[in-house]
């Protein structure tokens, strides 16, 4: 338990200013062997502190009455107590262990953050210019769908450009740290569905609290934008299968309208794959391009997804995610980075000179 042990310390040192509840647990779970002895037997890729925090997280949720949940701002609806939860996260667990056991060897951590939709809308709508067929909207990895549903968010650029329903019980505020969005409106989507390994349905309450726990228990904004976004998603539910993203895309592909115009979206989705997955992805929307117009939307860390085409140019914000068009039109691709983002889509940098690269035709030949 040794390593363990010190990934929760560093995580409190990383963590100890944009974090400091979780931070201060992390130190105390650091140093408890009975805390560290409920990873014993998880597979090795789900000895993370955000999972265990996440678990946690849920339970405290579901026991809003617990001495430990008066230390979280998403029960109190107050300021975080770091130092009290630091004492209490012992017994807490002891309590709860069995059920974080089970969360820890069972679930995944997923960060379905609507933040982002502000970037896909916008990335729609300079993508499509001016073909104004429906858009067809296929998302790799889409958790529970809540991308898919960008267009029934109001989204803010600053106080000029907005886009979607004012009256949206979802509003979305994005700081413009340069250039400016596409001003006009894209086309509507027609036709939108997703596939994840793990699909979360919006309508089970239980599915939805995993995901609320997720959410770090200090980012109140955050946490109650989600809940909305849920509330709102779950009164028509965009279909999302369960399945493989590069096994099931040929069939995929092969459902989408004809008359639509196909936007294929990842967002913070392909990160989590091998490299060799990544590239294949990459490979097989290429080939796709050539026996229709699309385009690809991909929003990823460059650092974590090197594989993916991109423009050979670095970012103005190292530390950024960056929103990247490949555009297939009449067999001729072209890459183009559009903006750089934060992680989870609360600023964003549009780049009026953004680089356009040709790439070559996709191989023809089948892999994998």
């Amino acid at each position: 338990m040794g390593p363990l042990a010190t990934t929760f310390l560093e995580f409190a040192r990383v963590e100890a200013r944009r974090a400091p509840l979780y931070a201060a647990m992390a130190s105390t779970i650091a140093h408890d062997a009975e805390i560290l002895r409920l990873f014993a037997d998880t597979p090795d890729l789900q000895r993370r502190p955000v999972l265990f925090f996440a678990a946690l997280h849920r339970q405290v949720l579901y026991h809003p009455e617990s001495p430990l949940a008066a230390c979280y701002p998403t029960v109190t609806r107050g300021v975080a107590q770091p130092e009290r939860a630091a004492g209490l996260v012992v017994g807490a667990c002891a309590a709860w262990a069995d059920d974080l056991h089970h969360d820890l060897s069972t679930r995944v951590t997923q960060t379905n953050e609507i933040g982002r939709a502000g970037a896909v809308v916008a990335g729609i709508s300079h993508t499509t210019g001016l073909d104004r067929r429906p858009v067809a909207l296929l998302e790799l990895g889409a958790s529970a769908g809540l991308l898919l549903a960008a267009d029934r968010y109001r989204i803010r650029f600053g106080a000029e450009i907005e886009y979607g329903p004012p009256d949206s019980s979802v509003t979305v505020e994005i700081v413009q740290r340069g250039g400016r969005p596409p001003a006009g409106p894209h086309p509507p989507i027609g036709w939108r569905r997703g596939v994840d390994l793990a699909p979360v349905d919006v309508r089970d309450a239980d599915q939805r609290r995993w995901l609320e726990a997720c959410c770090w228990a200090e980012d109140l904004d955050r946490f109650d934008r989600l809940r909305a976004a849920l509330a709102l998603v779950a009164i028509d539910p965009p279909p999302v299968e369960r399945g493989d993203a590069l096994a099931e895309l040929p069939r995929l592909l092969a459902d989408v309208p004809a008359d639509h115009h196909l936007v294929v979206l990842n967002a913070w989705a392909l990160t989590y794959l091998e490299p060799e997955h990544r590239s294949r992805v990459a490979e097989r929307l290429r080939r796709a391009g050539q026996d229709r117009d699309l385009t690809w939307l991909s929003i990823e860390s460059p650092a974590e997804t090197p594989e993916l085409p991109r423009p050979d140019r670095p970012l103005r914000h190292p530390a950024a995610t960056d929103l990247v068009a490949l555009t297939t039109r009449n067999g001729r691709t072209e890459v183009t980075r559009l903006a750089e983002l934060h992680p989870h889509g609360r600023w964003v940098d549009w780049l009026s000179d953004a680089p356009v690269t040709e790439l070559p035709p996709a191989p023809t030949g089948i892999t994998g």
